[in-house]
């Protein structure tokens, strides 16, 4: 990644260059970095002028775009990895990452294909409750801090009695 030099004025051409990074996929500090200005710069050029916080705002879909394609061609179509043996390259397989193409999923039909857990009990008659994981982590771990349990004790509760862990503990 080339670092243009710009003193740190602001021009059309580090605007533009700024710009053109961030629809490329790159993230802010990158692109900051590629047009030579700083982070708050551009945070400032966004609140006074409209027209680059509209253009800024399309540039950074346009990567987001970018970057969906490239997780979408890693889950669908995989990557070649190649295989040593005794230190030489002999071959190659292809790898898909299974969980870029969940996290596709789950953000283009979140209903369908979120995390959804069926827990069932008996304890005082029977009940039945389903929620998301991080539902289920959230309730728990409220249920477990108002028994005067701390963030410590609770976190290795949580990563074994569901799936997803202790995440969203707090």
């Amino acid at each position: 990644m080339a670092r243009k030099t710009t003193s740190g004025k602001w021009t059309k051409a580090v605007e533009q260059t700024l710009l053109t990074a961030l629809s490329e996929g790159a993230t802010v500090k990158q692109a900051c970095f590629i047009a030579g200005v700083s982070r708050s710069a551009v945070g400032y050029h966004r609140k006074i002028d409209p027209a680059f916080k509209e253009a800024y705002g399309h540039a950074m879909d346009d990567g987001a775009d970018v970057l969906e394609a490239e997780a979408q061609r890693r889950g669908y179509q995989g990557t070649n990895k190649p295989v040593f043996y005794q230190g030489e390259i002999v071959g190659h397989i292809r790898e898909y990452s299974d969980t870029l193409l969940t996290l596709l999923l789950r953000a283009r039909n979140p209903e369908k294909f979120r995390e959804r857990h069926h827990v069932e009990g008996n304890v005082g008659g029977p009940s039945s409750i389903s929620m998301s994981a991080e539902e289920a982590n959230r309730k728990i771990t409220l249920t477990l801090e108002g028994a005067g349990l701390t963030a410590d004790m609770i976190a290795p509760l949580l990563a074994r009695a569901l799936p997803g862990g202790a995440h969203g503990t707090s």
